[in-house]
Parts: C-alpha cells; structure tokens; sequence
C-alpha cells in the first residue's frame, strides 16, 4: 500500500492492507449487437481492513521502540460501475466508476 494519507488530526501512510470480502451484484447486461459487446452496469462492495502509520509526536531520541504508531482499521466501499466486454475478442475493453462511497 504505502500510499500517503493526510487526515484531520495526523498524517501517515498505509500498510498490511487486504480485502476480507467483496460481492458484485449486476444492475444491468445488455449486448450491442454491431460491437458483438456485452455492456454491464454493476455494483461491488468491498470489506478492505488496513493499517496506518505514523511518527509519534510524543517520541524522543533514546525513548524506547521505533517512535511510530500505528493504528489499525476497516471500512466497506461501495462502486457502482460500467463494463464494456467483447465477446468476440473475450476481453474487458473499457471500466468507468460512475460513484464509489465508504461505509
């Protein structure tokens, strides 16, 4: 993960991120018969449990331990998105995430 995260109260980066579930519910297929392409409009919700850390503001150079915190959570997301696939080719040509919202 190591991706930058700037919250109200503290700063860190993530770590030991992974998902615990996920589920995909199809909205809608139809086919265009001129592209021989299936377009589905779907939702996918994810459990994602993670880990942040960050320095301890507290920490002193000879204090004992590394002088970081880390802070352990989860969250589900929730995107509603569009696929386009080729079924001559059998191959996804196109992802467009219309909305995405944590819970």
């Amino acid at each position: 993960m190591n991706s930058q995260f700037d919250g109200e109260y503290f700063s860190g980066w993530g770590t030991d991120g992974y998902i615990e579930d996920y589920s995909i519910t199809l909205n809608e297929v139809s086919l265009d018969i001129e592209e021989n392409a299936m377009l589905i409009s779907c939702n996918i919700e994810v459990d994602l449990s993670f880990s942040i850390e960050t320095v301890d503001p507290t920490y002193e150079k000879g204090d004992p331990g590394d002088g970081m915190i880390s802070e352990s959570s989860s969250t589900k997301v929730l995107i509603q998105s569009n696929i386009t696939y080729l079924l001559d080719d059998k191959e996804f040509i196109d992802y467009v995430e219309l909305d995405n919202e944590y819970f």
